[in-house]
């Protein structure tokens, strides 16, 4: 017996997650009175909330009778809804009558075009590629009064945004008009179906398939896909080997390490700005702006490209999870607080370095950790030497 509970819990959830989400992708470079930080804690709320309730439905709503898939989370009874897999009611717990008793006579079998369900196929595929692509894209908040806010990139995200929602909503109204089910025209199947393979109507228990293809019987491929199968079940082994140590290579090639180049791109910076703050005296930072060209730049070059970094294999992971903060033990003589920025020559930020007491971070969107051997001690230095260098350099400060 399945209980509405669950699935009103799954509504409740994925429908909240979902909610953050789209306001994430539509209004994300509206609404600047919301802060950065806030932003990145709605995404993480968001996809927890879609995720913990896929897992409630996928958990709580299987069909008791074979363990397919359980039906579409509803609020409440609507309609006797059938299994795709075997044919049988579900059987809810706020069904009028209880459960069915028994699985309902079989009718005749149908069958559907495969045309459309490639073209739905291809719009979904294209879609969700069209929303990744827009997720990867900067937001463009403003840091510090510094780094502005890129409309083209703000324009490209809004529109790969719009264009993945639509896409999406062609393959849905691909699937209502021409994956119908033709005895009631209110289930289907899903455009995934494979060839020969039987799904049950979720309205009427229609047995439905999809028809053989003319041009490319299904009969002709299917030794071709049962070796090529075989063969994959026989080096599963091996490739999930291959597949570990390519893994660990390429983690081991990018924590290499890096110096302040590298981290640049490679590039050689136009501009270069740093704040320096002394735990003891956080009210009278040290502030110098240097251009290519100028002593002090190439001292400071010099001096950042004797650091060594090493970044984090998980950072693809960590940039959609929030910052998590801890305590330390602070010596108000010592520590250092530094911001550092890198501009090219149409002044585009390439390098933003920051050190906070004892943690390195780059990157201007989210502040990605990176780890140096000694990386307080370093850190105190370069502190100490920018702060002489910013009192040198501006007496007046």
């Amino acid at each position: 017996m399945l209980k509405r509970k669950w699935a009103r819990a799954s509504i409740v959830l994925m429908g909240s997650g979902l909610t953050m989400l789209l306001i994430y992708l539509l209004l994300g470079e509206i609404v600047l009175f919301v802060s950065e930080v806030s932003i990145r804690w709605m995404i993480s709320c968001g996809i927890t909330l879609v995720l913990l309730g896929g897992f409630c439905h996928l958990f709580t709503s299987n069909c008791p009778h074979c363990g397919g898939i359980g039906p579409k989370p509803r609020w409440s009874y609507w309609d006797d809804e059938y299994c795709p897999r075997c044919g049988r009611v579900y059987p809810y717990d706020d069904r009028p009558g209880g459960p069915p008793k028994g699985k309902p006579e079989a009718r005749p079998p149908l069958t559907l075009d495969r045309k459309p369900a490639r073209r739905a196929m291809l719009l979904l595929a294209a879609g969700l590629l069209c929303l990744a692509a827009a997720g990867m894209i900067p937001t463009g908040f403003p840091h510090r009064g510094i780094w502005g806010p890129d409309e083209e990139l703000r324009y490209a995200k809004l529109l790969l945004t719009l264009a993945g929602a639509g896409l999406l909503l062609a393959a849905w109204r691909l699937c209502v008009r021409k994956l119908r089910c033709p005895a009631c025209h209110k289930g289907g199947v899903p455009p995934w179906l494979k060839p020969g393979a039987v799904r049950y109507c979720r309205s009427c228990d229609a047995e439905l398939s999809f028809a053989a293809d003319r041009q490319t019987p299904c009969g002709s491929h299917r030794p071709k896909r049962e070796m090529v199968k075989a063969y994959f079940q026989r080096r599963r082994s091996t490739i999930r080997r291959g597949l570990l140590v390519l893994a660990a290579v390429w983690c081991l090639w990018y924590a290499r390490p890096m110096d302040v180049y590298d981290l640049m791109g490679c590039e050689e910076p136009a501009y270069l700005s740093f704040t320096v703050l002394r735990q003891s005296d956080l009210d009278h930072p040290g502030n110098l702006a240097l251009t290519a060209g100028e002593p002090e730049m190439d001292v400071v070059l010099e001096r950042l490209a004797e650091l060594r970094f090493h970044r984090n294999p998980l950072e693809v992971v960590l940039r959609f999870f929030p910052e998590s903060t801890r305590s330390v033990k602070i010596d108000l003589e010592k520590d250092y607080r530094i911001y550092l920025y890198a501009y090219d020559q149409r002044e585009n930020p390439i390098l933003y370095l920051n050190f906070d007491i004892t943690d390195w971070h780059r990157d201007l969107r989210r502040e990605l950790p990176l780890y140096l051997v000694q990386g307080q001690e370093k850190g105190r230095e370069l502190g100490a030497f920018l702060l002489e260098l910013s009192r040198t350099a501006s007496p007046e400060m």
